[in-house]
Parts: structure tokens; sequence; C-alpha cells
């Protein structure tokens, strides 16, 4: 497992060089997704969208054995606004994570809604594990990824699979029926 870096999920020049300037190690993997602000769209909205999507694009395509635990900074702000809010079914399996990360009703709620939810609250609700300021999180990060680095790539790996196999098996029951719904509601009457 790689250690002491963070994936940038953008191609801008700019942004490299800004984690280079820091000091941050990184490797970039864009995330290809469209970068275009529907109609109405507020720009805070547009913004948590498109981290969003640039995020779980990048996540996707990590292999499992790199990938890392969840910790949020203090500014950190998680929001679903782009499905049902914006006329979109939330079908792409959605449904099935914020309904097991914060229970069936909170979850529906949080999806109908496009409800946000900052760090403590997630930290409280069981979404995130830690929340620290944004000049600590990263240093956090490297603590929990040197820890998780010193155990077997075995038990990591079978550690991982035990740990991930309810939200395997919910996500393989709800997701292909979802992103039909999801096409499905794509069709205007």
């Amino acid at each position: 497992m790689k250690k002491d870096f963070v994936y940038l999920a953008s191609a801008s020049p700019r942004r490299s060089e800004l984690l280079r300037q820091i000091g941050v190690p990184f490797e970039v993997r864009p995330a290809e997704i469209v970068e275009t602000q529907a109609a109405g769209e507020a720009p805070d909205a547009f913004v948590l969208r498109l981290a969003a999507e640039k995020a779980d694009a990048v996540w996707r395509r990590v292999p499992a054995e790199e990938r890392r635990p969840v910790l949020a900074a203090d500014t950190a702000v998680f929001s679903d606004a782009p499905h049902f809010a914006y006329g979109t079914v939330p079908g792409d399996g959605v449904h099935v994570v914020w309904e097991n990360l914060l229970g069936a009703n909170r979850g529906r709620y949080f999806l109908l809604t496009a409800q946000k939810i900052d760090a403590d609250e997630a930290q409280r609700l069981g979404v995130v594990s830690e929340v620290h300021p944004a000049d600590v999180v990263l240093a956090r990060a490297h603590e929990l990824a040197q820890n998780f680095a010193s155990r077997p790539l075995s038990v990591l790996r079978y550690t991982r699979a035990a740990l991930t196999m309810r939200l395997r098996r919910m996500l393989l029951d709800g997701l292909g029926h979802g992103l039909a719904l999801e096409g499905c509601g794509t069709i205007r009457a």
C-alpha cells in the first residue's frame, strides 16, 4: 500500500502546483465527469456536486487495497443535492449507502430534501469516524495510514472484505434496480 499521499481528482496544473507548494504528496487521478452547471443550480450547490462526483469517480477506480478510512476536515459538508432536488431519481447507489449510514428514514429524508450535514453532525451520525481542523486532518490521515501499513497485507485485505461484506451485498441487491429507476426517471411524460 502506498503511504503518505492523497489523490488529486483533477488534471489542473494549478491544483497540482498548490499541493506541491504546501508539501502534500499526491497522485493525479483525474475524474472524467461532465463539469457543466445545471440550469438554475446555485454556485455553492454546483461546487458541492462537482466535488462529490469527482471524489466518487476517482474512488470507484482506486483498487480496494489502496482505499483509505474517511476523515473529514471541520469545514466539510455532506449533501446529495444533484439527485432528487434536480429531478433525478437517487438510484445510483446513494439510496443504499445513505440509508445504511443514516438509517432508513433519515437516509430517505436526506436524499429527498438535499439536506446538508456538516462535519460535526456527520461524526455524531456515524458518517465519518473523526473530525479535525483542516490543518490537522492530513497529519491524522497519515498517522492512520502508517498504522494500517504496518499490518500484513493479507490482514488488511481480508479485514476489509469482512467489514464491507454487508454493504457489498446491499449494493448488489439495490444498485441494478436503482439504476434502472434512475434511467426511467429521465423519461419525461
